[in-house]
């Protein structure tokens, strides 16, 4: 039995590119490409989920009030929105003291260097915590919806 029919396409390590076959390059750009539509997708549900809140306002003497049932789903949308600017903040500003500091160290543009694996968990904990908040405050949306 050969070698080639004992590997699935996600163990086989081999470097030639056959049709169906992944290179590491590939899957991260994949990955780049999805989470960055998932973030834009969950950036436009935050913002519209906003605007269905305000279709749903109060208008009393001219002032202007959220349904109570209505304010915990508000401020997850708010909390989505703020965890997705605080992801791409921290992991710019990550990445703006690991190059300075190695630029000041002397490591050349093109000098490869270990970026440690721990710097990128703020990144993904605020990607995967405004993905459950804007579900989350959906979720509620739509019970509120299908309760009136």
């Amino acid at each position: 039995m050969s070698d080639d029919n004992n590997k699935d396409s996600i163990g086989d390590d081999s470097l030639d590119a056959k049709p169906g076959r992944m290179t590491i390059v590939k899957c991260q750009e994949d990955y780049d490409y999805y989470s960055g539509k998932v973030s834009e997708i969950v950036r436009n549900l935050g913002l519209a989920g906003i605007a269905i809140v305000w279709i749903f306002k109060n208008t009393i003497d001219g002032h202007h009030s959220v349904p109570p049932e209505l304010f915990f789903p508000t401020m997850l949308l708010i909390l989505g929105l703020s965890a997705d600017l605080l992801q791409y903040f921290v992991s710019a500003k990550i990445c703006f003291f690991v190059y300075r500091s190695k630029e000041k160290k002397g490591l050349g543009k093109e000098d490869p260097f270990v970026f440690s694996e721990k710097l990128t968990w703020p990144g993904f904990v605020f990607y995967y915590t405004k993905v459950l908040l804007i579900c989350w405050a959906y979720v509620l949306l739509f019970m509120y919806i299908g309760s009136k």
